[in-house]
């Protein structure tokens, strides 16, 4: 075993040197391009004359930047309770009995991911756009987030998606109903805000 594990570590180090060799001389490599010249017969300056010149390009026109409306959106706090076959919860979800999840107001948090700003849109991030995204919650007996998207601000930047995300990696004490675990609805407001 000893004696296999020996010649393998000998072939990658080998192997190894050969590619390092390899890509110096790829690195080191250069190209002689020998003297050009024009014969005599032909002067330069008719053919400079002869080209034609290139149609004048239209100007380009600077584009500003997006000027998107505010990044808070208005939401009603806090949510008023709803039977579970009205709410997005319950299409989303399919939410079970008529009485539907206990509103969650004041959440208990178990795990809350850390190092958000690997959360944060690529392209948001280039552009400096910052959002927000409200987030409709299924919480599960055991704590899980499952979130639809009930608003997002501004669109078509990624963060809903980022959101989303998110709360998957949180985890919170779940609702109870008479002593036990159940599921339960929480409205989650994420804003997107960079330093």
């Amino acid at each position: 075993m000893a004696q296999v594990l020996a010649t393998r570590a000998t072939s990658l180090a080998a192997s190894t040197l050969l590619l390092g060799a390899a890509g110096l001389a790829a690195l080191t490599a250069s190209t002689v391009i020998e003297k050009f010249s024009l014969p005599d017969a032909v002067p330069v300056e008719s053919i400079l004359r002869d080209i034609e010149p290139l149609p004048a390009q239209p100007p380009r026109r600077r584009l500003d930047p997006i000027n998107d409306p505010p990044f808070e959106v208005p939401l009603p706090l806090p949510y008023p309770a709803m039977p579970a076959e009205a709410t997005p919860s319950a299409a989303v979800f399919g939410a079970g009995p008529a009485e539907g999840p206990v509103l969650i107001e004041r959440p208990r948090w178990v795990r809350r991911p850390a190092g958000l700003d690997r959360y944060y849109p690529r392209r948001a991030r280039e552009a400096g756009v910052e959002g927000v995204v409200q987030l409709d919650c299924l919480v599960s007996a055991e704590g899980a987030l499952r979130c639809a998207v009930e608003a997002e601000s501004p669109a078509n930047w990624g963060f809903a998606a980022a959101a989303q995300r998110m709360a998957r990696d949180h985890q919170m004490v779940p609702a109870a109903r008479d002593g036990a675990p159940v599921e339960g609805r929480y409205h989650m407001r994420i804003p997107f805000q960079l330093d």
